[in-house]
């Protein structure tokens, strides 16, 4: 497996859920940021792991107090 595997991209974007778990959000949304654009680049922008990364980024924004 490569750094943009699907299951790799799966398990970064669980590490950056432990991330907002614990506070750590800078953290949370850069990671979630890459995940992102990989998925995008690899899986495609409509593929339900897209919109699910699309969906914590939004969470970290909502949590950091950036709703828009």
């Amino acid at each position: 497996m490569g750094f943009d595997h699907p299951d790799t991209l799966a398990s970064r974007d669980s590490l950056a859920g432990v991330f907002r778990s614990a506070g750590r959000l800078d953290e949370a949304e850069a990671l979630l940021r890459e995940v992102l654009v990989e998925r995008e680049r690899v899986l495609g922008f409509d593929h339900p792991d897209t919109l699910a990364s699309r969906d914590s980024l939004a969470g970290v924004y909502r949590s950091a107090g950036r709703p828009d």
